[in-house]
C-alpha cells in the first residue's frame, strides 16, 4: 500500500511551481503533441486522394465516427482521467493513482467494443443516412472493415496517454505521438500500395495504417507507465469502484459535449450548403480555422488539467482557482489575437487553400464576422478542461448545449422569415459563441467555483 504524505507538505511540483512556469512546461509539450497527432489526418488525406475522389469520399463517410471516438478517449472521458490522475497525484496518493490507471484500461476495452458493436450493427444504415451510395458506400465499407476491429488501440493509447498528462507529463506522450506520425506515414503507403510480401489493401490499407500506428503509441507509452522507478505504475489488481464512479460521471457527462460539438457541425454545414457549393466550401475552409485552433487550446487545457487537479487533491482550492481563471483568460487572448487578425486580413487564410474567387470571398466573409469572437470559443473551451482538473463538468457541458440551442433556434427562425441569408446566419452563430462563452464563465463563477 502505498503511503499517504501529509497533506501540509506537498511536494508535487504542480502545487508548489509558479503558474507560468508550469504552464510553459506543460503546454508547450502538449501542444506539439497534438499537432503532430493530427498529421495522421493530412497523411492519409494525401494518400487517399493518390487513389481518387471516391476514396477521399468513402472515408469522409468514415471521419465523423473518427473524430466523435478521438474526442471520446481523449477529451472527454480521456480528460476524466487526466481530471482523477491529476488528484490523486496532488494527494500524493499512488494507490489511488494506480487503481485509476487500470479503471482507464477497462474504459478503453469497453468503450472500443462498444463502438466496435454499433458500427457491425449500424454501420451501414449510417453511411446511407449521410449519402453514402454505390461505390462511394463500397469505399466506406472497404476502410471500415480494417478500422473498426482495431480501434481498441486509439482507445488504449489515448487513456494511457491521458494518465501521464494528468501525472504532469506531457513530453512522453509528445514522443510517442513522433513515433505515431512517423509510422503511420510508412504504414499507409505500404499497406495502400503493398511493399514486398505486403499486399497493397487499398482504401483498406488506411484504416489498417492508423490502428497500427496507434497501437505502436500505445506500447511505448506502457512502456513508460509500467517502468519501477514511478511514483505510480500501470500495474494488475481490483477495479476500484470509488475510483471509476468520478471519472464515468465526469467522463459521460462531458461525453455529451462532444456528441453535441459534432451535431453543431452537421447543422451548419448543411445549413451552408442551401447556399450553394461556393458558400458551403468557404465556410469549411473558415471553420477549418477554429479547428486548428482546438489543438493551441487543448495543450492549454491539458496543462491546466493537470496543475488545477493537482492544486485540488492537496487540498489548495484557492490556488486551483486563481491558476484557473488566469490560464483561461491567457488562452483566450492569444486565441483571439489570432482571430481578430484572421478578420482583419482574411485573404492570408482563404489564399492558402483555394483561388476560386467566389469561394475565398465566402471564407472572408465568415472570418470577418466570427474571427473577431474567437475569443469567448477559446475561453469556453479552456475553462472546459480546467473543469475536468476540478471534476466540475456541469456548466461547461450546458454552456455546449446552449450554444447548439442559439444556433438551432436562431437558424430556425430566419429560414421560416425568409431572412436566412449567409450573414444573418453567421450573425447567430456569433450571436451563439458569445453567449457559449459568457454562460460558462458567469455559470462557473457564481456556482462550483465560488470563492
Amino acid at each position: 500500500m502505498t503511503i499517504r504524505p501529509s497533506m501540509n507538505t506537498p511536494t508535487n511540483p504542480l502545487v508548489t511551481a509558479p503558474l507560468g512556469r508550469s504552464l510553459a512546461r506543460l503546454a508547450a509539450p502538449g501542444l506539439l503533441g497534438v499537432i503532430l497527432q493530427s498529421i495522421v489526418s493530412v497523411t492519409e488525406a494525401w494518400y487517399l486522394g493518390g487513389l481518387g475522389k471516391t476514396a477521399l469520399a468513402g472515408v469522409a463517410l468514415v471521419f465523423p465516427i473518427y473524430m466523435l471516438n478521438t474526442m471520446l478517449s481523449a477529451g472527454s472521458i480521456g480528460g476524466a482521467v487526466s481530471g482523477a490522475m491529476a488528484r490523486a497525484c496532488g494527494e500524493q496518493n499512488f494507490s489511488r493513482a494506480e487503481a485509476v490507471g487500470r479503471c482507464a484500461m477497462v474504459i478503453a476495452i469497453v468503450g472500443s467494443l462498444t463502438v466496435m458493436a454499433l458500427y457491425f450493427l449500424f454501420g451501414d444504415a449510417f453511411f446511407r443516412m449521410l449519402g453514402g451510395r454505390g461505390e462511394v458506400l463500397q469505399a466506406a465499407k472497404e476502410y471500415s472493415l480494417w478500422f473498426f476491429p482495431g480501434i481498441v488501440t486509439i482507445w488504449l493509447y489515448n487513456m494511457s496517454s491521458a494518465l501521464l498528462r494528468g501525472s504532469g507529463d506531457m513530453v512522453r506522450p509528445m514522443f510517442a505521438s513522433a513515433v505515431i506520425a512517423i509510422s503511420h506515414f510508412a504504414l499507409t503507403g505500404m499497406f495502400v500500395h503493398g511493399f514486398g510480401p505486403v499486399p497493397a489493401l487499398g482504401i483498406g490499407g488506411a484504416g489498417l495504417a492508423v490502428v497500427v500506428a496507434f497501437g505502436t503509441g500505445w506500447i511505448i507509452l506502457t512502456f513508460f507507465l509500467r517502468q519501477p522507478n514511478r511514483s505510480f505504475r500501470l500495474v494488475r489488481g481490483n477495479i476500484d469502484g470509488s475510483a471509476m464512479k468520478p471519472i464515468l460521471k465526469n467522463g459521460l457527462l462531458a461525453a455529451n459535449q462532444s456528441v453535441i460539438t459534432i451535431a453543431l457541425s452537421l447543422l451548419t454545414t448543411a445549413i451552408f450548403a442551401r447556399f450553394g457549393d461556393e458558400w458551403l466550401a468557404g465556410y469549411g475552409i473558415g471553420v477549418r480555422l477554429e479547428l486548428i485552433m482546438v489543438p493551441v487550446i487543448f495543450g492549454f487545457g491539458s496543462a491546466l488539467i493537470a496543475i488545477t487537479g493537482a492544486n485540488i487533491g492537496a487540498g489548495l482550492r484557492a490556488r486551483a482557482l486563481t491558476i484557473a481563471w488566469k490560464g483561461s483568460f491567457l488562452n483566450a487572448a492569444i486565441i483571439g489575437s489570432v482571430g481578430m487578425l484572421m478578420a482583419l486580413f482574411p485573404s492570408t487564410w482563404s489564399s492558402i487553400f483555394t483561388d476560386v474567387e467566389a469561394v475565398a470571398h465566402a471564407c472572408n466573409i465568415y472570418l470577418n464576422y466570427v474571427g473577431p469572437v474567437y475569443v469567448f470559443f477559446a475561453l469556453g473551451l479552456c475553462l472546459y478542461f480546467a473543469s475536468q482538473g476540478f471534476g466540475t463538468m456541469l456548466i461547461p457541458v450546458l454552456g455546449t448545449y446552449v450554444r447548439f440551442a442559439v444556433v438551432a433556434v436562431g437558424s430556425f427562425v430566419l429560414i421560416k422569415t425568409g431572412a436566412d441569408t449567409p450573414e444573418n446566419i453567421l450573425l447567430v452563430i456569433v450571436g451563439a459563441l458569445i453567449v457559449y462563452g459568457i454562460f460558462i464563465v458567469l455559470g462557473l463563477r457564481f456556482g462550483p467555483w465560488r470563492k
